[in-house]
Parts: C-alpha cells; sequence; structure tokens
C-alpha cells in the first residue's frame, strides 16, 4: 500500500542523512549514519536495539556474516561489530577515508579507502593491500577476483593475492567510478560520472 510503518531519526546534523544504504538480517536492520553511528534496529517495530560510534560520518553500507557486522567510517577505519550486542569485535585503520562498502566473501573482507585491503573478517588481520588508487566503489568479488572503480580507472584484481589482473582507465575529463560493479555473463558492468 505504500504505507509507512515505522522511521528513526538518527542524530545527523541538518547537512548529513543517512547514505548507507541498510542491510537486514535475522529480523534485525542495520544501518550507518551521517552522525557518525552504526545502528541496529528491530525490523518489524523500528525500535533501536544498540547504536555503535564511529569517529566521522559513516557513509558505507554494511555487510552481515556469521553475526557480525562489518562497515567503514571516514574515519578511515574499518569495524567488525557484533550483530546482537553492537559490542566492538575489532577495528582495522586505513589509510585514508572510507566511503566504500565491504564485501565479505570466504572468511576475508574486501574494501577499498586510499588502497584496497583484504583482511581476515575473524580477526581483522591484514592480509594483503594494494594501491590502485583511491577507491569509491563497493568491490565486486566473482570468480576469485576483485572489480572495483577508482578515481581513474575499473580494475581486476585478484582476490587471493591483490595482483592486479587488467585495468580499463576511463575517458578523459570523468570524475571516477562511484558505482559498483555488476558481473554477468562474463562482462564487468558500471557507471561512471561522464
Amino acid at each position: 500500500t505504500g504505507e509507512k510503518i515505522w522511521e528513526y531519526a538518527t542524530g545527523d546534523q541538518s547537512m548529513y542523512g543517512v547514505y548507507s544504504s541498510p542491510a537486514v538480517a535475522e529480523e534485525r536492520i542495520y544501518a550507518g549514519s551521517g552522525d557518525h553511528k552504526v545502528y541496529c534496529f528491530d525490523a518489524g517495530t523500528g525500535a533501536k536495539l544498540w547504536e555503535y560510534a564511529t569517529g566521522l560520518e559513516v557513509s558505507s553500507s554494511p555487510a552481515i556474516m556469521n553475526g557480525k557486522v562489518y562497515i567503514g567510517s571516514q574515519d578511515g577505519n574499518v569495524y567488525c561489530i557484533n550483530a546482537i550486542t553492537g559490542t566492538l569485535h575489532w577495528l582495522y585503520p586505513t589509510q585514508g577515508q572510507i566511503h566504500a562498502s565491504p564485501t565479505v566473501v570466504n572468511g576475508r573482507v574486501y574494501i577499498g579507502s586510499a588502497r584496497m585491503y583484504c583482511l581476515d573478517a575473524e580477526t581483522g588481520a591484514r592480509l594483503w593491500d594494494r594501491q590502485p588508487d583511491f577507491l569509491y566503489s563497493s568491490p565486486a568479488v566473482y570468480n576469485d577476483r576483485i572489480f572495483c572503480g577508482s578515481i581513474s580507472s575499473v580494475y581486476c584484481m585478484n582476490a587471493t593475492n591483490g595482483f592486479m589482473i587488467w585495468e580499463y582507465r576511463v575517458g578523459a575529463g570523468d570524475l571516477g567510478m562511484w558505482s559498483s560493479p555488476a558481473i554477468a555473463d562474463g562482462n564487468v558492468y558500471v557507471g561512471g560520472q561522464d
């Protein structure tokens, strides 16, 4: 019917909003907010179950896996938070702000910042990092390959070691690839700002 069931106003200043896409798991909704926090709500009632404060805005969207919430913040940290209690499991400091959302595959967390990072999902230990360019888009992982966009290119990297497989440079005057790639029938589909 389009009728609103519930809403929740975060503590955002008027200039900030909720840019994070919500994730739903086990009757709970998870999202980041411009007020520097990660929230968990009851999906049916909208009641806030917990919040976790980061150092800056959270535009990254959460990934939920095995009872954990993985999310990046513009404070440069990747956070792993208990999905039920909201307590911190671990955090990993990257070398730049994080706008991208994490992808969790086979016990690994892939997320872009000033570099592409691969972290152990259980411990947060860095497995590898590579610097193709500042990465805005969220990585897509398919067939042991990572596909992601940056301010200058679309990249295909080896998911095991981060080595570059190929790079497609965008045209002159383009402002980069902010959209996340989609993979189908052996093709990579991604939108740019040109």
